[in-house]
């Protein structure tokens, strides 16, 4: 019975493993990643995982109304992208500069006409897939909440956690094909939360996005996206 489950564990083990030649072909692993988020299977959330998200909730609140607050168009950024096709083609590639736009608050974007394909939506505590999460830990902590939920034929699955001493939501997304749900793209984004990472007036901003779609062939097409520096003040006048 040892050896038998001894031999179970190293098979599971093995299967779980992506080779870095697999990473290089940016093959997908069905059932256990999408691009370089894990697929979760659906609990509850942790109490840990609540604290991590009431931060993010807490900071990005405090982003939004900052920037509701600021000129239209006169704050400006530079992210760094790596983009990829469904063939592994380039995209996107290299430093950008983009201006906030806020003339719709609840649906705050990075604007630039001539940058080509980025990641124009900014995150808040508002945002479609965080909304519900935010308003229900910032009421009780201690609800029970669970990981996942479904509207229409998706299903999606946040994953929490602390990346490299950032905090890190991700989103999985699967469409239901006959009698279950197979993981078509996911999302992931890393956020400014305390003090001792950057300026205060960060804090809540993503220090890092990323998006991953499955594609017919196999492969996985991407965007990344990181926040490199600001070039204005985002001060109130």
């Amino acid at each position: 019975m040892k050896i038998a489950l001894v031999m179970a564990t190293v098979l599971f083990i093995g299967a779980c493993k992506i080779s870095s030649s697999d990473f290089d072909k940016n093959k997908v692993k069905e059932d256990t990643k999408v691009g370089e988020i894990k697929i979760q299977k659906e609990r509850n959330l942790s109490l840990l995982e609540k604290e991590i998200l009431l931060r993010v909730c807490t900071q990005t609140k405090k982003k939004r109304e900052l920037f509701e607050s600021l000129d239209y168009l006169k704050e400006r950024v530079v992210f760094n992208r790596n983009n990829r096709d469904c063939d592994g083609g380039v995209i996107g590639l290299g430093d950008f500069e983009v201006s906030l736009d806020n003339s719709s608050p609840r649906e705050m974007v990075w604007s630039n006409d001539f940058a080509g394909y980025f990641i124009k939506d900014i995150v808040t505590d508002t945002s479609t897939n965080l909304r519900t999460f935010c308003e229900v830990v910032s009421k009780d902590i201690n609800i029970e909440i669970k990981n996942s939920w479904v509207t229409s034929n998706i299903k999606t699955v946040i994953n929490v956690l602390i990346d490299s001493g950032y905090d890190r939501v991700e989103f999985v997304h699967s469409v239901k094909k006959k009698d279950e749900y197979k993981a078509s793209s996911a999302e992931g984004m890393t956020f400014f939360t305390q003090s001792v990472q950057a300026p205060l007036k960060m804090m809540g901003m993503e220090k890092s996005r990323s998006r991953y779609t499955l594609c017919e062939n196999g492969r996985t097409a991407y965007y990344k996206q990181d926040l490199m520096r600001l070039l204005t003040k985002f001060e109130k006048n």
